[in-house]
């Protein structure tokens, strides 16, 4: 119900199923009563031709429900939207209903998405009659699957908001507008009207869950959707474009009104959030806009990508700033799409290569293992970043390949003894872990017959470490596989003792900040906050490394704050396989 609320942003919303006589309200929200007689009900209506929803715009000045006792007396009904409910006869037996007090209109596009929700009630209905009539055992009929299915796929589970891909369907028409591809609209190219996206990011939102729990985060998240939704415009279409991450389209909105919506979404998400039975919690979001249309800086093909764009430099400077998406954006944007493309190809084309760097017992200066590195060259980029392309794979769904690239070779190169040291270290990136992924690793052991004992996987603590509930299970497979678990950039700023209890972490590295920090001005905190590492992880059992190791003097301190092995340029810089 909460779903098609947000749809329109209507205080009223409503499954109702309808009966002979009677109507009764098996889910609401904005209205007290439990029913009414069939006779007054809207949805008798609706049901009446279930091919097309009713779309009531002003009751008053409807002629079928001007004197109806629920327009003229409470709740005073003015605005109706209705979609049947079919059932898996065939038959209408109810409805999911928007409505308001007050005359609205609604669009195509939200028109969609409470169809969406009906088809999925229908589903549900289906599923619970065949339930009870076949007292356990369902026999799911392949149409209500794929109906539900296709839900699923379009649709966030959390909040039941449309995924990014139906803005984008949506936009995709915007622009087939613009062209005059689409009927009607030959002359509509010249004389097509503004619509922008506001879209509101999540900042740091795992920490949150760290310090809720999963529970009372997704309390929040909903409440988000519903006060995002409270500010936009009657025909906006709110969808959710990634886990903590949400886009309103606004059609018919200039660059300059599209500002002043999102100062108001901006300024609301400053006020402390309540969740069901919790406690006021401030919550950080960033807001940004992009505009396509006449006079505008951006095509509508060009629109997601610089809302895109915008969204992380808001995301960068915090939620004090609105960010309005500029061609420089957009330029940035190119490069990114580009390489995007690039990368996929060099991930089919053997253009990427993997170093290995040492990592090394302080002691002695012995090589204890090497971390395996990902590097890339291009013809068109040249020598490219690996913290410009790896975050280009995780946004884009390659890095579960790249990872899986670099796992094979450096255990090929690790077997063959081109790479030296008792074990081998190898990346993991929290977005591209998916329930497959322990086998994976095991299966590509077993190929290179390396025992599990020698390969440890690292996870940087991105948002993903927090989010991405597949992890968890995926490293405690490893971890119960003897596969070592590694918990990389340890102190970076985005660290959560939780972690350590709630992951099967058996070694810590150290972030090369907190190397840095044991010399020079601060270094006296610095080595306090490394020996309390240190002790907390020798009481927990876990090894730690050091990285970042760039002097002599980095190395003494480490050893009197009791850690034993590091990495860093000092001790030896990623090299190629056979020349380590």
């Amino acid at each position: 119900m909460e779903a098609a609320a947000l749809i329109v942003g209507t205080p009223i919303a409503l499954v109702t199923i309808v009966g002979e006589d009677e109507q009764w309200f098996k889910a609401k929200i904005g209205i007290d009563v439990e029913g009414t007689a069939r006779e007054i009900s809207f949805c008798s209506v609706a049901i009446a031709d279930c091919t097309e929803p009713l779309i009531v715009e002003d009751a008053a000045k409807d002629p079928r429900f001007a004197e109806n006792p629920l327009v003229t007396g409470p709740p005073a009904i003015r605005f109706y939207a209705g979609v049947a409910l079919i059932s898996d006869k065939g038959n209408a037996v109810g409805t999911i209903a928007i409505a308001d007090t007050k005359p609205r209109t609604i669009s195509a596009s939200q028109i969609e998405e409470l169809q969406r929700i009906s088809r999925k009630a229908s589903v549900l209905v289906g599923l619970r009659r065949r339930a009870h009539a076949i007292a356990g055992t369902l026999a799911l009929d392949r149409t209500l699957a794929d109906e539900n299915a296709d839900w699923l796929r379009t649709h966030d589970e959390l909040t039941s908001l449309p995924l990014r891909e139906v803005i984008r369907d949506w936009i995709e028409i915007l622009g087939d507008e613009a062209r005059g591809d689409t009927l009607g609209t030959a002359m509509q190219g010249k004389n097509a009207s503004p619509s922008s996206i506001v879209a509101v990011g999540l900042i740091h939102f795992h920490e949150i869950n760290s310090r809720l729990g999963r529970e009372a985060g997704d309390q929040i998240i909903k409440k988000i959707a519903q006060i995002i939704a409270s500010e936009l415009p009657e025909r906006a279409l709110l969808t959710k474009i990634s886990t903590t991450g949400f886009a309103a389209l606004l059609r018919d909105t200039d660059p300059s009104q599209a500002s002043v919506i999102a100062e108001r979404v901006r300024k609301r998400l400053q006020v402390p959030i309540t969740p069901p039975g919790g406690s006021p919690t401030e919550v950080s979001a960033s807001v940004a806009t992009a505009t396509t249309g006449p006079s505008a800086e951006f095509t509508p093909d060009q629109l997601l990508a610089a809302i895109d764009e915008a969204s992380a430099a808001a995301k960068a400077l915090g939620s004090e700033v609105l960010v309005e998406a500029d061609r420089e954006l957009v330029a940035s944007s190119t490069r990114r799409t580009t390489m995007r493309e690039a990368l996929a190809t060099a991930l089919n084309s053997n253009e990427l290569r993997v170093h290995y760097m040492p990592i090394v017992r302080l002691g002695d200066g012995e090589v204890s293992s090497h971390e395996a590195l990902a590097r890339w060259r291009n013809s068109r980029f040249g020598d490219v970043e690996p913290e410009e392309f790896i975050v280009v794979a995780e946004e884009y769904g390659l890095v579960a390949r790249l990872d899986a690239f670099v796992l094979r070779q450096a255990l090929a190169d690790f077997a063959s003894g081109k790479v030296g040291g008792d074990a081998i270290s190898v990346n993991l990136s929290p977005a591209g872990v998916t329930s497959e992924t322990a086998s994976e690793i095991f299966s590509a052991l077993r190929d290179a017959h390396v025992p599990h004992e020698c390969l440890t996987i690292e996870v940087t603590e991105r948002e993903a470490l927090a989010t991405n509930p597949l992890l968890t299970d995926t490293l405690v497979e490893l971890a119960a596989g003897h596969v070592q678990v590694a918990l990389d950039d340890f102190g970076s700023g985005v660290t959560s003792l939780s972690h350590l209890v709630a992951l099967p972490i058996g070694l810590l590295k150290l972030d090369q900040s907190l190397t840095r920090n044991l010399v020079g001005p601060v270094r006296e905190r610095g080595l306090a906050i490394v020996e309390a590492i240190v002790t907390l992880s020798k009481r927990l059992g876990l090894d730690v490394v050091a990285e970042g190791i760039e002097s002599e003097e980095q190395i003494k301190i480490l050893e009197l704050a009791g850690v034993t092995t590091g990495q860093g340029m000092l001790l030896g810089a990623p090299m190629p396989a056979g020349t380590t």
